[in-house]
């Protein structure tokens, strides 16, 4: 993936729409794509892939390859482009209705100070409005890009802009978080913690997890705290399917993602594989989410989707480093591939990586539809992709 800068000195331009207009947090945000196709050339990116590293030795073609596996291929779909309008849209909405030029986000800080004295009923002295935003669930199976999109569409904004005619005010625009293994809260609120230290140089992590033990609705009430005096434009939890075993807490992290977009205004981007469909429909059920309504990501059965994987596939089957390359697959190829993949990107780009190796350390440098089967067979039949229904083939 490209490395981008992620921080910069705020740098105000008119964001084309009034109720966007004298908002130093918005102002300062890249404008929004309106060129789908100028979107995709920026979201796109494609490995070094010369002729001189195409007659290396092998030993050095097979380095080559491993690009492929870094993220330095990234051919955007229609989905990615439609995650993109969603994604600006959250992040551009929820700070409406925090806007310090007008003071909006003190009112929040305070109120939400309040909160943590236990004198929510004093927070009715202040006059501010309703800051419900969308947020919303990205359900998808195993491997099927999900999160790698995510990634590279927030990677187009600057994490970090400071804003020094605002007090040097730190405005996060987003926070990436993974939802630990075990399902704990208090590991969910640490990896927050540390994901804020990596970007400001703050010491959250070590105040809040270190030095004293903590509960958890403590943790979470110092996440949002956080969340709102660096102006979050949206909070992404990944792996959320880790919380789906426990109802109790579940219930409990659901309260919290819907008083952070119904109280607070700062979105959360729910990330998950279909076991987290019962937090999905949780979510539903709290009063903001219904705004998007769960995306739900990977390859469907229609003719459309496959189109767009053969697309792809096509695209892919350029980086070939053997001696014996092809311009384009055949369509038994692009049938079989299908068929082994289930049409998750994941996997077909996987076995494509570990077929041209395999290709080249046995000297007959040619991808074939039996040395497809056999990378499938040894390398990829054990790995879990788990909630992925079979999908028919691309005929």
């Amino acid at each position: 993936m490209k490395t981008i800068q992620t921080s910069v000195t705020a740098s105000y331009s008119d964001p084309g729409l009034a109720e966007y207009r004298g908002n130093p947090l918005i102002e300062a945000l890249p404008q929004i794509c309106v060129d789908d196709i100028a979107l995709a050339k920026a979201l796109a990116s494609r490995p070094a892939h010369s002729e001189a590293e195409l007659n290396m030795h092998a030993n050095l073609r097979i380095h080559a390859i491993a690009k492929l596996m870094d993220g330095d291929f990234f051919h955007p779909l229609p989905s990615h482009l439609n995650l993109e309008k969603k994604l600006s849209l959250m992040i551009r909405s929820g700070y409406v209705k925090r806007n310090p030029a007008k003071n909006l986000d003190k009112e929040v800080i305070q109120e939400n100070y309040l909160k943590t004295q236990g004198k929510e009923a004093a927070i009715n002295v202040f006059p501010t409005t309703d800051r419900s935003v969308q947020s919303t669930t990205l359900i998808g199976c195993s491997g099927s890009g999900k999160t790698t999109a995510v990634k590279k569409i927030l990677s187009t904004y600057p994490q970090l802009i400071e804003h020094p005619k605002y007090n040097m005010h730190q405005q996060l625009t987003y926070v990436f978080v993974e939802c630990p293994s075990n399902g704990d809260l208090a590991s969910l609120c640490s990896n927050f913690f540390h994901a804020v230290d990596e970007v400001l140089g703050t010491f959250y992590h070590r105040r809040y997890t270190q030095k004293i033990r903590i509960g958890e609705k403590t943790l979470l009430q110092a996440m949002k705290q956080i969340a709102v005096d660096h102006s979050i434009g949206v909070l992404v939890i990944d792996e959320i399917q880790h919380l789906q075993d426990t109802k109790e807490k579940r219930d409990f992290l659901i309260n919290f993602f819907t008083e952070l977009t119904n109280t607070l205004g700062i979105p959360v981007l729910v990330v998950g594989t279909p076991k987290a469909t019962g937090i999905s429909k949780d979510l539903r059920g709290a009063r903001r989410e219904i705004g998007f309504g769960s995306m739900h990501w990977g390859i469907s059965k229609t003719e459309k989707d496959l189109d767009r994987w053969r697309g792809f596939v096509r695209r892919l089957w350029r980086f070939q480093w053997v001696k014996k390359r092809t311009k384009k697959p055949s369509e038994d190829i692009l049938t079989h591939l299908f068929v082994l993949s289930q049409g998750i990107i994941d996997i077909t780009v996987k076995i494509f990586v570990i077929a041209q190796i395999r290709a080249i350390v046995s000297g007959a440098e040619e991808l074939t539809i039996p040395l497809l089967d056999t990378v499938y067979k040894e390398e990829m039949k054990s790995s879990s992709y788990a909630g992925c229904a079979p999908l028919r083939c691309c005929q």
